[in-house]
């Protein structure tokens, strides 16, 4: 059977169409029972804020499949953990586009636990007690948080965050650390290998301060200290709070 030029594109058209799936995914689920959320994504990118109401909602967009997706959710101890999955095993080959998320999480939820390969994350006006955030590539931004722990681990992703923070800890290689700190005396402990660190306080920092570097450099610019130099140990204010942070090449800047 012969097929003139225009019935060939027309048959190619609907093959292409054919072999990918794009529909988004809108899921409200039951808060009851749920004190911790873990979702793990590749390169869909994040957006956490706080509902409306006491449910949970998601709504994923933008997700170009070679199967049909939609969103896996199991709850065990307390803990509810969200994923993507297709008719079949999920590989890197099938899922074209990731697209984007909005979690959005009543105040009942405590704990939250997000995984990316590449996907940023961004948390938004939400208040909780403990955060985790693993990311291979992914930036992380935090504004007007609330949150008691926070750990983040990355291999190149930026941090960036203005809120209220009483505990980080960071691990990074040449991702960069960016602070606007509204509590004077938090307790923050970073490694990085080539990242840089930028803080800045609202208010007079109240910490005792340890920057081990190799090459890194420092600069301090506060009520109570200004200098410049490598490694620094200092106590600012009373020294309530801690600031760690072990570098090999990264610099350091702390300003109020």
């Amino acid at each position: 059977m012969k097929y003139g030029l225009a019935t060939t594109l027309t048959l190619f058209a609907v093959a292409a169409a054919a072999a990918t799936h794009s529909s988004p995914i809108q899921r409200t689920i039951d808060a009851k029972g749920v004190k911790e959320i873990e979702v793990e994504m590749s390169s869909t990118d994040i957006r956490i804020t706080p509902s409306s109401d006491a449910q949970i909602h998601v709504d994923i967009h933008g997700v170009v499949s070679t199967q049909k997706v939609d969103l896996a959710t199991k709850l065990s101890g307390g803990k509810l953990t969200m994923s993507l999955k297709g008719e079949r095993e999920l590989t890197a080959n099938d899922l074209k586009e990731e697209g984007d998320m909005e979690l959005r999480i009543p105040a009942s939820i405590k704990g939250l636990v997000v995984k990316t390969t590449s996907g940023d994350i961004d948390l938004v006006r939400t208040i909780l007690d403990k955060v985790s955030l693993n990311t291979v590539s992914g930036d992380a931004e935090l504004d007007d948080v609330k949150i008691g722990a926070i750990h983040w681990q990355t291999v190149s992703g930026d941090w960036e965050s203005d809120s209220g923070i009483s505990g980080f800890e960071g691990k990074s290689t040449s991702g960069d650390y960016e602070f606007i700190l509204r509590s004077a005396d938090p307790r923050l402990k970073l490694t990085s290998t080539s990242g840089d660190l930028k803080m800045k306080f609202s208010a007079a920092p109240d910490l005792k301060l340890d920057f081990r570097t190799t090459s890194g450099q420092s600069k301090i610019r506060t009520a109570q200290l200004s200098q410049e130099g490598k490694a620094t140990n200092a106590k600012l204010g009373q020294g309530k709070g801690s600031l760690d942070f072990s570098s090999v090449s990264g610099s350091m800047t702390i300003e109020q």
